[in-house]
């Protein structure tokens, strides 16, 4: 199944059922806390009318860092995840159920750093260092989900919501500080491959999933 059918059949899975929840109300506010694509996660929302409310969100906070070996070389990898957000909502049904629209402002990023050595070298040479990163090619991404609150009690409310986000492409940048070395990175071809699968790589999925309270 590919991801524009995917994202069909969990809209309609989010769909509200008739009479189950109550929903919401002009003027209701919440704060949400849970976990997203980009990490931790912390939301707050405004019920502007029947029809439409706002959110803006805070992500971030999880990073990952490792060590790995490619061609003979020692790696230190570091990935950092961090976003900030504003959605419009728009509920066609005036009920729980969402449809959003808005930027994702994304400051995630994955860098590597490897220094060659003559125990670590990198064909030929053994002087010098190769640095990759990876990013979107867009900072502000233009984002559409959809999603559903389910309320429990008085005051709380579970909430899942899936989308796409529109990123144009992913940045993969592969240099060395040695030109020689440079030139056989330029050269290789499965750099080449990756390089090219990244930027055909136009839509990138949201995913988030969070407990709020509604005051």
């Amino acid at each position: 199944m590919n991801f524009k059918a995917t994202l069909a059949a969990l809209s309609v899975a989010l769909l509200p059922a008739a009479g189950i929840a109550t929903a919401q109300e002009a003027g209701d506010k919440s704060i949400n806390l849970g976990l997203s694509i980009f990490g931790g996660t912390l939301s707050g929302s405004y019920r502007i009318n029947s029809k439409f409310g706002a959110r803006g969100l805070v992500m971030g906070g999880l990073g990952y860092k490792t060590n790995l070996t490619r061609d003979g070389v020692d790696y230190s990898l570091d990935g950092k995840l961090g976003a900030t957000g504003l959605l419009a909502d728009f509920y066609p049904t005036e009920g729980n159920w969402r449809v959003s629209g808005g930027i994702i402002h994304s400051t995630s990023s994955i860098k590597a750093t490897g220094t060659l050595s003559a125990t670590n070298p990198y064909k030929a040479f053994t002087n010098g260092s190769i640095d990759a990163s990876l990013k979107f090619n867009r900072s502000y991404i233009p984002t559409v989900t959809t999603g559903y609150d389910w309320q429990f009690g008085d005051k709380w409310q579970l909430s899942g919501e899936v989308g796409a986000m529109f990123i144009n492409g992913a940045a993969l940048s592969v240099t060395s500080n040695d030109a020689a070395i440079q030139a056989q990175l330029d050269a290789d071809a499965t750099i080449t491959g990756y390089k090219n699968d990244a930027a055909k790589l136009k839509v990138f999925p949201y995913l988030g999933l969070s407990v709020g309270l509604r005051f």
